[in-house]
């Protein structure tokens, strides 16, 4: 075994030499979480050497032979990059995406907490950790919002900030109504207590 280790969130990378003198890798979630991608979860191998590199993208379980890694000769790297979501299995089957959370907060009958972050961004792991993914439900969010953690770049969510007129920061954090009007928003993330004081504050004025 090459490396056995924490990859994204609740997941773990397993990383082999396989016999033929190639390499195997697997990612898997932890008990209750669900990694999910259509069509397909993927990885990106990077294959990095002193005069260039070379980008594959697999499935997040598989092998290659050694012949692949014959493309740079002069080797000196290989890195592995997630291109997967994962959530947690109670909540992979429930309507996802901006249009989703909006469908979600009107049928409950309360606002929705739209938190936008993106690949690399230190700040949104945490505020997952912290507060969304959070055993228990420390900051409270069941009852008093349906909240959705959305990657920027997707599809429809840059247009959208721009419609309301945002910067592109990460994370940004959106109250928005089940019709679509945004009333409130506020950029990066200073811990727990800052993220409740904030949210308190603002369903307190009827958001």
């Amino acid at each position: 075994m090459i490396a056995l280790v924490p990859f994204a969130l609740a997941t773990t990378l397993t990383l082999e030499r396989t016999d033929k003198g190639g390499l195997s890798w697997e990612i898997a979630a932890e008990e209750g979480w669900k990694v999910g991608r259509d069509p397909e979860p993927e990885v990106r191998i990077d294959l990095v050497g002193a005069e260039g590199s070379t980008a594959i993208d697999v499935p997040a379980k598989g092998a290659m032979g050694p012949q692949i890694l014959q493309l740079l000769p002069d080797l000196e790297q290989l890195q592995v990059r997630a291109r997967l979501q994962v959530c947690r299995e109670d909540l992979c089957d429930a309507k996802q995406g901006l249009s989703g959370v909006l469908a979600r907060a009107g049928d409950a009958g309360v606002p929705a907490l739209v938190v936008l972050g993106g690949r690399g961004c230190k700040p949104c792991a945490e505020l997952a950790h912290d507060v969304l993914f959070a055993e228990g439900d420390p900051a409270k969010l069941s009852g008093r919002v349906e909240w959705a953690l959305l990657n920027m770049m997707d599809a429809g969510i840059a247009d959208q900030l721009k419609a309301w007129g945002l910067p592109i920061s990460m994370p940004t954090l959106l109250i928005v109504r089940a019709d679509g009007t945004l009333v409130a928003q506020h950029s990066g993330y200073g811990g727990r207590e800052p993220f409740e004081k904030w949210l308190r504050g603002e369903l307190r004025q009827g958001r």
